[in-house]
């Protein structure tokens, strides 16, 4: 063997020569002190010898050495083996390393000298004896709980060690043991790793010693898996300590209940009883990961078109009460589309049962671009490979999209009881659109008024949906080329002022046709006893000076337009309720959405569908989230493909929202339908196939 002299500072100034080793090559560059020949009375172990990492003293490398008083193991020693420094009998103090791991049995036997020993916090076995007959061994410093203790580890479990009337009393503290699981449902579920928390006192007056907490499970399960022996080095007298048993189930872990008993040993047999839990045992629940839903905005204008910038959300769930680990996401785009912001791979860790996680991308199609389709592609990962579906789509160009991007948190639920709610941030009504043929020739003109964010007053849920999705339905439902329509978000006194008169302008073509949506606030005056559309930047202060947006000056405006047909849409109520039925302001009257008089004062050519009546308040659906009259008049324009009359929309919105609105809480909604008594149009139709 070649040997290099290696020069090393003692504690006491002495040395020690590498040369003075045996060494056992482990591989990988690690090696085993097999036996050390030299005579150092005090010596600190080289962390290297020949350039190998020194990780463990073999079996009996030191037996016997008579010059030993001082030992200092190197970190990177991770075991001591059996009789490694056995009947060193001039040991007095050995230095542990913070890597140690295991000290075999009889390591240290008969070590006469020894006094006290300080055992790091990473050891996790100590074999039979390992410090037996160090007759000198009055102190020892150890972590409260080593995994695996053997028998005899100290000279203190001799029973001549006890004085008269000094024992110790080991009783275990049943009503207190803990289950510390990660789903915190007090049960150990499939594919879980948790923690029972036992505590174990020691009534006696004498401290304990390498005492063993044993575990089994009377009604045994193989889809448990936990240490049936448990060390304790040490329980005070009069203190408790706490044993902490990890415990993993595996997937295949069965309903029902696991049956644990429990008792601790002490070397000198002062035992505790016996004690039994019973817990229960939950089978795996695996998770569902799925893109759920998404949406496409534009960034400069409604229509998929290259070389403008657009944003694709795409929204992921676990749609499981199982919990989804190591979640990773990859988005795919073809060739030349480009990726302007968002990252096309993503890791987001763990998604509890109903977890949300909205997924952002934005995209640019170049105008080099070859087709007229993109084809996205999204593939989801988790940490067992089998409970994640991929999800394809293709995005069309020259489409109508949003015109702005949905704003949505992620959720979160944590749910896992089963009962999950699939996320969806749109109605169905949002999603399927029927598409009909565009028509040009039909002289409709449509204003679209969708007042959600108020400066001085609450804001209306949904208001901006309602009116994003009813612009969707005029376009590809209805056939309304987008020039034709008008729409406003969040509308001013004067924007709302200059939309009406865009819609009476265009009451002068030839057979025009208006219809007028709105969704915001309605407020009544009680000086006047009138109704008015409230602006966002009007207050119900100030009614008197807002008569553009007065319900009466409004008829009046667009029936002087001579336009054959017009029909209103109000998505609002006149009661001075909120959609959620709190008061926008205080102490407001409750008012119809009619001018004063009767309905023979009405334009001939008008027909109004309000949302609600009397004193009610206009609600929303929370789960379409759309206005509740919104989401059923877009409901029958799905089902119908707009193929339906005035007087048949009518009735159907009278009807079903009424029906809809006793099912979502207590309260009643009945829409109006008002009109002139010659009203001449109840069979016109939004969108009349036959003559297309």
């Amino acid at each position: 063997m070649k040997r290099f002299l290696i020069l090393i500072f003692s504690l006491n100034g002495l040395f020690a020569f590498a040369g003075d080793f045996t060494l056992r090559d482990l591989g990988g560059g690690n090696a085993e002190i097999s036996a050390y020949n030299g005579d150092a009375s005090t010596l600190r172990v080289p962390a290297s010898i020949d350039g190998r990492k020194i990780t463990s003293v073999g079996a009996q490398a030191f037996f016997g050495n008579d010059n030993l008083k001082v030992l200092v193991l190197p970190e990177g020693i991770t075991a001591v083996n059996a009789l490694a420094f056995a009947h060193c009998a001039k040991l007095e103090r050995v230095e542990f390393p913070n890597s140690l791991e295991k000290i075999g049995a009889r390591a240290f036997f008969a070590c006469g000298k020894l006094a006290a020993i300080a055992l790091p916090d990473s050891l996790k076995s100590i074999g039979d004896e390992a410090f037996a007959f160090c007759s000198a061994l009055k102190t020892v410093s150890a972590p409260l709980q080593i995994p695996v203790l053997g028998e005899n580890i100290f000279p203190l479990n001799a029973p001549a060690l006890f004085p008269p009337n000094r024992f110790p009393v080991i009783e275990i503290e049943s009503e207190a043991i803990e289950l510390v699981d990660p789903s915190g449902d007090r049960a150990i579920d499939g594919n879980e790793s948790c923690v029972l928390r036992v505590p174990v006192r020691n009534r006696g007056n004498a401290d304990a010693y390498a005492c063993r907490l044993l575990a089994e499970v009377k009604n045994a399960d193989a889809a448990l898996t936990f240490p049936r022996r448990l060390g304790i080095t040490k329980i005070p007298a009069g203190e408790t300590v706490v044993a902490e048993i990890p415990i993993a189930a595996s997937r295949e872990l069965r309903a029902g209940n696991a049956e644990f008993s429990f008792v601790v040993e002490e070397p000198n047999r002062f035992d505790s009883e016996e004690r039994v839990l019973a817990l229960e045992t939950r089978p795996f629940v695996a998770p569902a990961l799925k893109i759920v839903d998404f949406a496409v905005s534009g960034q400069g204008g409604s229509t998929l078109k290259k070389n403008t910038p657009f944003d694709l959300q795409v929204f992921l769930q676990n749609t499981s009460a199982g919990r989804a680990e190591d979640v990773a996401v990859e988005v795919e785009l073809p060739s030349g589309i480009l990726l302007v912001e968002g990252e096309k791979k993503q890791a987001f860790g763990t998604l509890a049962g109903g977890d949300v996680k909205p997924l952002e991308f934005s995209l640019l199609v170049p105008r080099r671009y070859r087709g007229n389709e993109i084809p996205v592609r999204v593939k989801l990962a988790e940490k067992y490979g089998t409970y994640a579906e991929d999800w394809e789509t293709t995005l069309r160009l020259n489409t109508s999209i949003a015109t702005s991007k949905t704003t949505i948190k992620a959720g979160a639920s944590g749910n896992t009881s089963g009962e999950i709610e699939i996320f969806s941030f749109a109605s169905e009504v949002d999603k399927n659109i029927p598409e009909n043929p565009e028509n040009r020739s039909r002289n409709l003109f449509v204003a679209i008024i969708a007042n959600e964010d108020y400066k001085s007053v609450a804001d209306v849920r949904f208001a901006h949906n309602d009116g994003n999705i009813f612009y969707e339905y005029c376009r590809k439902t209805l056939g309304v080329p987008a020039s034709q329509i008008k729409f406003c978000k969040d509308a001013t006194l004067g924007s709302m002022s200059e939309a009406i008169a865009w819609l009476e302008k265009r009451g002068e073509t030839k057979d025009a046709e208006l219809v007028l949506y709105y969704s915001g606030h309605g407020v009544p005056d009680d000086e006047t006893r009138s109704a008015y559309l409230l602006p966002t930047d009007c207050s119900p202060a100030t009614l008197a000076y807002a008569s553009a947006v007065k319900l009466e000056n409004i008829y009046e405006q667009l029936a002087r337009s001579e336009a054959k047909l017009v029909s209103v849409f109000l998505d609002a109520c006149f009661s001075g309720m909120r959609r959620d039925n709190a008061p926008i302001v205080a102490a407001k009257a409750v008012r119809l959405a009619l001018p004063k008089g009767d309905l023979s004062r009405l334009p001939p050519n008008l027909v109004v569908f309000t949302a609600a009546s009397g004193d009610q308040t206009a609600h929303f659906a929370e789960s379409e989230k759309h206005g509740l009259f919104t989401y059923v008049l877009l409901k029958k324009l799905q089902e119908t493909r707009g193929n339906i009359s005035l007087s048949e929309l009518g009735n159907y919105l009278k009807e079903s929202v009424f029906e809809q609105s006793l099912k979502l809480g207590d309260f009643e909604q009945n829409p109006s339908v008002l009109s002139h008594d010659a009203f001449p149009h109840w069979n016109e139709k939004l969108y009349d196939a036959e003559e297309k």
